[in-house]
């Protein structure tokens, strides 16, 4: 059985604290960590952890409990798209 938790997570990278967490619910660390990275990203339309060009430090503790510290990177996927093609004679 899976345990879904509120989980608080900052980028350590870009001088965020815990006073900046954001409240995440997660199954793990993990998961938590990487939504941290995601949800910065997509507010700040850098997406660069997701192209694969750094990764970022992030602090990800449960409620009152000391952090744990996770290197977070991404990399992007080849999206492949078709499309009606004119008849070739």
């Amino acid at each position: 059985m899976i345990t879904i938790r509120t989980y608080e997570a900052w980028i350590l990278d870009t001088g965020q604290t815990r006073d900046d967490a954001q409240r995440l619910e997660a199954i793990d660390h993990e998961d938590a960590a990487c939504q941290c990275v995601e949800n910065y990203e997509r507010r700040n339309a850098e997406y660069m952890v997701g192209a694969g060009e750094v990764s970022v430090t992030v602090a990800v503790a449960l409620a009152g409990c000391a952090p744990q510290h996770y290197s977070v990177t991404g990399y992007t996927r080849p999206h492949y798209y078709a499309t009606p093609a004119k008849e070739v004679a």
